[in-house]
């Protein structure tokens, strides 16, 4: 829990600093609630019988999971009060509850934060077995376990570790899945069976577009999905490695249009933010809409900091995996305060080098490659280089912020802050201890 924790945190707090929360209208429909931000399945155009029941699909941004939730009030929820951590997916099937009557579980994974999906037997199976594990968030939706005649099949894939798993009615999304990210995402099979409520059909309309990421550069393999504002259905397409993409065989209609990386999510190595298309999309019969088009933007890189109660000094790590190791092993030595900055990688390119002082027991850092040379020639009985730890800027970049360094005149050690009222506190009240060095570096945001 303390490493999910930390990840999801600092991927809340970046996420939280770039995109303003967006104001959802309320609606009668999932797609009312957005606004006409909404998806349905792949392939699917539809007439929703009004006995049927929609089956909402979101996928957290962070670890790849997926939610699905029959419930119009909870999807609406998560819309309006978790827009920073679910992508908001659409109708991944529909079902009958005059016939579909086998309940499904949603099956919560408190130690990864992701979901299964599972009947009865099995639902009480996973709790036999992983008590503490998971926990039961009730039914989710309904299905049949037998086909028949209009019963369209759900496909279940299981992600890695038995942490998540993914259904679609989609033939086409079952077979991208398969053959794109077999590693990824193991096929299950049939999970069971709904009993309609899409059309299978096609229009004569597309959309297409380019998808670029930071520094303009093409993105490969990002899902584009291009839903129909009535939750009726979803098309789907996935760019090339020039980044273009295609759907086609839309029927007229206003769409929303999104863009994922899933499953290359920032828990698989992915920084690459999921987006939606700003404003609806209009497509006409026999007509291609162009220039659909999105630069999708990276997640800030935070940097942790550590403060070290037996000399005063302070610690900075990019590393998630550094992090939590001091938390795990040296924390009689180490209070851990939290993210002290972001760094973006798309304007920050000169690495920051990092040295160990054997004497204090401290670390110096410098974005001076001709101030890493002279310590390392000059004091190689004092300090032990430790090499380049992330990317700055030696000088002030759009966006940045400089990250201001103190000399502690007591211990030899240096102090570092990104914040201005941190730096003028020290300033004023030790100024018998510090001497205020002037910006470091800069940071770009």
């Amino acid at each position: 829990m303390k490493r999910r924790t930390l990840v999801l945190l600092v991927a809340l707090i970046a996420l939280a600093a770039m995109i303003p929360a967006p104001v959802f209208a309320q609606g009668t429909s999932v797609a009312g609630a957005v606004a006409g931000k909404a998806i349905g399945d792949t392939e699917m155009s539809a007439s929703v019988t009004p006995n049927y029941v929609p089956v909402y699909r979101f996928s957290d941004m962070y670890n790849g999971a997926t939610l699905y939730t029959a419930n119009l009030a909870e999807a609406i929820d998560i819309i309006n009060n978790y827009w920073d951590v679910y992508l908001y997916e659409g109708v991944a099937f529909l079902y009958d509850p005059a016939v579909d009557t086998a309940a499904i579980y949603r099956m919560h994974n408190v130690e990864t934060d992701t979901f299964l999906y599972a009947g009865l037997a099995e639902a009480n199976q996973i709790l036999t077995y992983y008590p503490t594990r998971f926990t039961s968030e009730g039914v989710a939706f309904y299905l049949s376990w037998a086909p028949g005649t209009g019963k369209i099949p759900i496909y279940r894939f299981l992600g890695p570790g038995l942490n998540s798993q993914f259904l679609t009615a989609s033939e086409t999304e079952r077979a991208a899945i398969q053959s794109g990210y077999p590693a990824t995402l193991m096929f299950e099979g049939t999970f069971g069976y709904v009993s309609g409520g899409l059309q299978l059909g096609s229009g004569t309309g597309s959309i297409s577009g380019v998808v670029t990421g930071p520094g303009n550069a093409p993105l490969s393999g990002v899902w584009v999905r291009a839903s129909l504002e009535d939750d009726s259905g979803t098309w789907f397409a996935r760019t090339n490695g020039s980044g273009a993409y295609s759907i086609t065989g839309l029927p007229a209609g206003s769409y929303l249009v999104t863009f994922s990386t899933w499953p290359n999510n920032f828990d698989s190595g992915w920084t690459i933010i999921p987006d939606y298309y700003p404003g609806d999309v209009a497509v006409a019969s026999a007509t291609n809409t162009p220039n659909i088009n999105i630069r999708l933007t990276r997640l800030p890189q935070p940097v942790y900091r550590f403060f070290n109660f037996t000399n005063g000094t302070h610690f900075f790590t990019p590393s998630e995996d550094e992090a939590n190791n001091v938390i795990d092993q040296w924390s009689d030595i180490f209070e851990f305060e939290g993210v002290a900055y972001y760094t973006n990688p798309d304007n920050n390119t000169q690495p920051l080098y990092r040295f160990f002082n054997r004497n204090s027991g401290s670390h110096f850092y410098t974005a001076s490659l001709d101030e890493a040379n002279y310590v390392i020639a000059t004091w190689p009985h004092v300090f032990t280089f430790d090499g380049p730890t992330y990317s700055v800027s030696r000088s002030p970049v759009a966006n940045s912020v400089p990250v201001y360094r103190f000399f502690n005149r007591t211990n030899g050690s240096h102090f570092y802050t990104a914040s201005a009222e941190e730096a003028d506190t020290v300033i004023a009240t030790w100024p018998h201890i510090y001497t205020f060095e002037g910006p470091a570096f800069w940071i770009g945001q």
